[in-house]
């Protein structure tokens, strides 16, 4: 009966330990998500992708940290390219339904989004093979073709996905010009990353 009893004992006190663990880990992935959501109100982005990129460590697929990360890389202000890392070259064919050439525009006007979320995405092609190094510098060259909707284009957006959600990445501007849409646009875009 006492072995019983001692046995018993033990079973309820190893149960109120895991519920006690179980707790704290809730406790903790509800206290990094409240300090994440606070750290992005407050416009603090780096620390917030960071408690974000945390909870993920403990939840791969937790709903609020895959929500707010994209909405926080596409808060981050975008940066000149001037005096960055990134140089980022566009070239822009734009051509008639018979294929015949309408124009060509250049631009090395662009913007950056600053966060280590671009490294590694970076890091990412360049483990794919997508990015070439040449001569200590490495390159991204992809060519796209689109037809697109609006009569006039200034810009032009690189994006990624995370979450099912478009991020921003670069941005180029280009002289603006108006577009048919029987139209097609060919770009190719250079980035080197010094």
């Amino acid at each position: 009966m006492i072995k019983h009893l001692f046995l018993a004992i033990i079973s309820l006190t190893l149960l109120i330990s895991i519920q006690t663990v179980y707790a704290d880990e809730t406790n903790s992935l509800d206290i990094l998500t409240n300090k994440a959501i606070t750290l992005a109100l407050d416009k603090q982005y780096e620390k917030a992708l960071d408690r974000f990129n945390e909870i993920l460590d403990l939840e791969p697929n937790n709903p609020v940290a895959l929500e707010w990360i994209p909405k926080i890389l596409n808060e981050i202000p975008a940066k000149s390219t001037i005096n960055s890392e990134y140089v980022v070259h566009i070239q822009m064919t734009l051509r008639d339904e018979d294929g015949k050439l309408v124009s060509v525009l250049e631009s090395t006007n662009a913007r950056y989004v600053p966060t280590k979320f671009l490294e590694i995405w970076w890091n990412t092609l360049i483990d794919r093979g997508t990015i070439v190094n040449e001569n200590g510098i490495e390159k991204l060259q992809i060519t796209t073709s689109k037809n697109y909707s609006l009569d006039h284009i200034g810009s032009f957006l690189w994006e990624t996905e995370i979450a099912g959600k478009a991020v921003q990445i670069f941005e180029v501007y280009v002289p603006m010009m108006q577009y048919n849409d029987h139209e097609k646009v060919e770009l190719q875009w250079t980035i080197i990353k010094r």
